[in-house]
């Protein structure tokens, strides 16, 4: 089993679990990942989602070992959808991260909407080492330190530290390594409480108002601020508040 997924309360864990391999994205395990990911997304019950990954290491990146097969290219589109999945996922994803986090796994810990590392992640965008550029998983990287940062760390390929991806923010929290389960399950937790549809048509929101001129990104926000006026859900929620108040 290549990935592993429980669920606690509202939250789905969901461990790639490769360690022998470092956790290196085969199509195999990236095929696995965009399934579990699938069916938490369609799981009414969860609304958060952990990845985190088995062993030393968060993943390597791309599998190497498959780069010479005759089916690769064809097999490979999974990249695509896995390593953009931020852009394009209903439910919050918090990425807990430890180790290296070397290729394609730079794209997807970008794409995940909360980063915790721990002290000794590191992160390098290692393509150009082989000859190439991180075409797939550069948009993803991109969108989360901006193009300026993405493409020195893609033309050096040199090794980021998790103070460093911290400062960039790539990493929204650094913690001791034996303190990584524990700080990424209390956010899960904390976000549990919040009404699962606010959450998911907060991100739905940010998506469609992408880029967007200010204009009509303020009308789509508008749009998403009535609907959310008219919930019940709101409107349970404000009437607690207010009695808590009074």
């Amino acid at each position: 089993m290549l990935v592993k997924t429980t669920k606690i309360n509202k939250t789905c864990r969901i461990t790639i679990n490769r360690p022998e391999k470092r956790n290196a994205l085969s199509i195999a395990l990236c095929r696995e990942l965009m399934s579990a990911f699938r069916e938490a997304e369609s799981d009414q019950s969860v609304s958060v989602v952990l990845l985190e990954a088995a062993g030393p290491s968060f993943s390597a990146g791309m599998d190497l070992s498959e780069i010479l097969d005759p089916n690769f290219i064809r097999d490979a589109d999974v990249h695509e959808e896995l390593l953009t999945i931020g852009t394009r996922y209903s439910k919050p994803i918090i990425a807990a991260v430890q180790g290296a986090a070397f290729g394609g796994a730079v794209a997807l810990v970008a794409s995940a909407h909360i980063v915790v590392a721990a002290e000794d992640a590191k992160f390098c965008s290692t393509e150009i080492h082989i000859g190439m550029w991180p075409y797939v998983a550069f948009r993803a990287i991109a969108n989360a330190l901006g193009e300026r940062r993405a493409a020195e760390l893609a033309l050096t390929g040199r090794v980021v530290p998790a103070s460093e991806a911290y400062e960039w923010g790539l990493v929204h929290h650094v913690v001791p390594a034996e303190k990584l389960h524990e700080a990424a399950t209390r956010i899960a937790v904390q976000m549990e409480a919040f009404d699962a549809e606010a959450l998911s048509q907060g991100l739905l929101f940010i998506q469609q108002s992408h880029r967007l001129h200010p204009e009509e990104a303020g009308l789509v926000a508008r749009q998403f601020r009535d609907r959310a006026f008219q919930s019940d859900a709101f409107r349970s929620s404000v009437q607690k508040f207010l009695g808590k108040r009074d």
